[in-house]
């Protein structure tokens, strides 16, 4: 009767591997805006947003 319960598991855990990878995603793009507008306002430090 474990059986069910064994894929039940896999599911859940493929779902959070795929989150994970989805918010890592998300933080990398951020960090990568976030470092572009750093060099931006070092090429340009009147023009700060």
């Amino acid at each position: 009767m474990t059986y069910p319960s064994k894929i039940r598991f896999a599911e859940g855990y493929g779902v959070l591997l795929i989150l994970l990878m989805v918010i890592q995603a998300i933080a990398n793009d951020k960090f990568i805006e976030v470092q572009q507008n750093a060099e931006r306002a070092r090429k340009y430090p009147g023009k700060v947003k």
